[in-house]
């Protein structure tokens, strides 16, 4: 008998094609108190922009005005010494500088750290 050559189903298959991946599960449900702890979480939570206003005029009061309204500082060239002078005032009348003092404060922190290699400060002396 002549032998069989050509692809009449030679023993090989086709591969299987993978199968489906499986649906996608739902998360799952949150816990029926979750929203009021995450809400009491949230309250206790301490924001530091709270109090910094009041902070700048009680307790670092005498650093702010050590540090920006310093000779050293004024004299360097990068702030406007009027400008920085309202600045200050501002916020120990009342007004809110803060989100203005901070970085000006980290501004010329940063310059006597790294510019005039001052020692770190001991003791948040200016």
């Amino acid at each position: 008998m002549p032998r069989r050559t050509g692809g009449g189903g030679g023993g090989r298959r086709a591969p299987r094609p993978p199968p489906p991946p499986p649906p996608a599960q739902p998360p799952p449900p949150l816990a029926a108190n979750a929203a009021a702890l995450l809400s009491r979480a949230k309250e206790r939570l301490y924001s530091p922009s709270e109090d910094r206003e009041e902070w700048l005029r009680t307790v670092s009061r005498a650093y702010v005005e050590g540090v920006l309204l310093s000779d050293r500082c004024l004299e360097r060239g990068i702030f406007q010494p009027q400008t920085v002078q309202a600045l200050v005032a501002a916020q120990m009348a009342g007004e809110a500088r803060s989100k203005v003092l901070g970085p000006l404060l980290t501004v010329e922190l940063w310059h006597r750290l790294f510019v005039d290699g001052d020692p770190p400060p001991v003791g948040g002396a200016p």
